[in-house]
């Protein structure tokens, strides 16, 4: 074994090209172990099993820092994993533009190359898009389906179309179920039209019977 008095020992290799005998090596970091190119400490292998690409205090089994994971297939078809500006978490995928998400070894999610994604099914764009209506798809077409709004006890759940980002653009048109008074109303031109109280009466251009 190779030991040092001082702290930082480390075993450098080199080539007919390397540029500097110190450039590439590996050494001991306290109980750490440390790999080191272009001159500087670019892997760490901790005590603790914890490994680190791009810092020396390793947090989790695996920590990237600055940088995404890349993983490329023999076929050159590859998928990232990053963290980009502002804290977005993304995946990019290559050629395919084809995004899956499996658990237990069965497909749960799909967001196709043209931004469908497809939850339970695998052929979102089979739908109709010319409304838009294949944007998102639910269900496998086998079985009961459905989405679920959970909301609070007094507090309301909705579906709201916009066509716009500001003010009552953003929900010109709504279908919203009240759980404070359990009645469902139905709006259009930002304005409710309709709805169905408690007691299952239709009120139409009124809130009250």
């Amino acid at each position: 074994y190779l030991r040092s008095s001082a702290t930082g020992s480390r075993l450098h290799f080199l080539d007919a090209t390397t540029s500097s005998v110190t450039t590439v090596g590996v050494g001991a970091d306290g109980n750490n172990m440390a790999l080191f190119s272009g001159g500087v400490q670019t892997m760490t292998l901790t005590s603790g099993a914890n490994v680190g690409i791009g810092t020396s205090t390793p947090d989790s089994k695996m920590h990237l820092y600055d940088g995404a994971l890349h993983i490329q297939q023999a076929d050159g078809s590859d998928t990232w994993f990053g963290l980009g500006a502002n804290n977005d978490n993304y995946i990019s995928t290559g050629a395919s533009g084809i995004t899956v998400f499996r658990s237990v070894g069965t497909e749960r999610l799909r967001i196709d190359a043209s931004g469908l994604v497809g939850i339970g099914t695998s052929t979102p764009s089979t739908f109709n898009t010319s409304n838009a209506a294949g944007r998102l798809v639910v269900g496998s077409g086998s079985g009961n389906e459905g989405i679920t709004v959970y909301s609070g006890t007094t507090s309301t759940g909705a579906l709201c179309f916009a066509d716009g980002t500001t003010s009552t653009d953003t929900y010109k048109g709504y279908v919203q179920y009240n759980h404070n008074t359990n009645s469902m109303q139905f709006a259009t031109g930002h304005t409710e039209r309709m709805r169905i109280d408690a007691s299952g009466n239709l009120l139409v251009g009124t809130t009250d019977v």
